[in-house]
């Protein structure tokens, strides 16, 4: 019945291509490099093993069967390049031409496979934002339903909200948008449908002039291989008197990394440790330099699902002062390792204040302050949020209620 289009990485849609293979709806599934039962045969290989040691490609692989795969490894290539390349100074025009090229080039060789679907019988083309292009359009003029699954604001306020502390412009402010979110703006017109992973984002889009009918919900929740490795929540407090904070994602503007590192520096007579899970943005490398170096500050790297669970489970709240997302996963994950959330409206999440933890006002670093000294000075208050938030995760944030929300979405779709 549905063709699903991932596009690159461990995105979110080998969620729903999972959950789709389960119900036995998945005609294809169509992915940028995937680890199928023989590449993982070839990679875990004791001399190959030695020489390309790739655990976390191997951790994209999810209960989709190989049959319905249809892998497309050059593009990504193309992909990484553009990354590599948008770390020499000066390059940043040809690296966002790179990224689309490969996104482009990626589309390009799916129109094959959605032809092969379609004889098949599929009458839904599910596919990531950006990488629709000429296999969307073909998917359109085959009469395939094609629903685009856009995972962050309307590229038109990205930027805008980056640059005015998370504040949505109007139809009439003026705005920058760059080559790359053009060409996934230029990709909405393929679509018959369009669907987001919170209401915030749909806000977003009717900010600009979208119908409501056109645009679906369907918050993603954890999926099933990061719950693997959560550990029952037994709440933690080894140091009384410190709180135990934890960031994860990439720690850059876009997050709120300058908001939430003047916010702890504004904190008097709190005793805090700060662990960084994910990479470090140049901005902040340079400009904060000496607060990253801070003995209370520990900058992790990007870790491994276990890593990260892990260190969730052994933190008291999970602080998130993002200024533009989509619907943060991380918060569901932090949620499900027992953590109080900190964050704003802006991070997409179900988080209310008063019952997950405390949303703060995009931009505020007065605010964030105080809601951290809170759950500081309440650490009783703090943890037992945290349990709760693990249990509500269980119940109806799991990978399989997503999967009924898209099954249910699928057939409305389709009639």
């Amino acid at each position: 019945m549905v063709i699903i289009s991932n596009g690159f990485k461990n995105f979110h849609m080998v969620m729903a291509g999972a959950e789709a293979n389960t119900r036995k709806i998945l005609t294809m599934y169509i992915a940028g490099a995937y680890p199928t039962n023989n590449v993982i045969k070839w990679l875990t290989m004791p001399l190959v093993k030695k020489i390309f040691n790739s655990p976390r490609f191997i951790a994209r692989k999810d209960s989709i069967d190989d049959e319905v795969i249809r892998s497309k490894c050059l593009p990504e290539l193309l992909q990484l390049l553009s990354l590599k390349v948008s770390n020499i100074r000066y390059l940043e025009g040809i690296s966002n031409y790179l990224h689309v090229l490969s996104f482009k080039w990626y589309a390009h060789l799916a129109v094959k496979d959605i032809r092969e679907a379609h004889a098949l019988g599929a009458r839904i083309y599910h596919y990531r934002a950006g990488f629709g292009h000429s296999s969307a359009k073909v998917a359109q003029e085959l009469g395939i339903v094609t629903l685009c699954d856009h995972s962050i604001v309307h590229p038109m306020t990205l930027q805008y909200m980056i640059d005015n502390n998370g504040q949505l412009p109007t139809l009439t402010d003026e705005v920058n948008i760059n080559y790359f979110w053009q060409s996934v703006l230029d990709d909405f017109q393929y679509a018959d449908a369009i669907l987001v992973n919170s209401q915030f984002v749909k806000d977003t889009f009717i900010s600009q002039g979208w119908r409501d009918e056109v645009i679906h919900v369907a918050y993603l929740g954890v999926d099933t291989p990061f719950l693997q490795h959560v550990t029952p929540v037994v709440k933690k407090r080894q140091n009384k008197r410190r709180i135990n904070l934890i960031f994860a994602g990439f720690f850059g503007k876009r997050k709120g990394a300058d908001l939430l590192i003047e916010s702890l520096l504004k904190l008097e007579g709190i005793d805090w440790h700060l662990d960084i899970a994910g990479s470090i943005s140049p901005y902040v490398s340079r400009k904060f330099d000496k607060f990253l170096n801070d003995g209370r500050v520990d900058v992790l790297g990007t870790l491994s699902r276990q890593e990260l669970a892990d260190r969730m489970a052994v933190s008291d709240a999970f602080v998130f002062p993002s200024l533009a997302e989509g619907s943060a996963r991380v918060i569901f994950e932090a949620m499900a390792c027992g953590c109080y959330v900190i964050t704003t409206p802006n991070s997409g999440s179900i988080v209310e204040s008063g019952v997950h933890g405390e949303l703060v006002r995009t931009g505020d670093v007065s605010q964030l302050s105080t809601a951290i000294s809170n759950a500081a000075n309440d650490i009783q208050m703090t943890n037992t949020v945290g349990k709760n938030n693990a249990k509500l995760i269980q119940e109806k944030y799991l990978q399989k209620i997503y999967g009924d929300e898209l099954s249910a979405l699928y057939r409305k779709l389709v009639g």
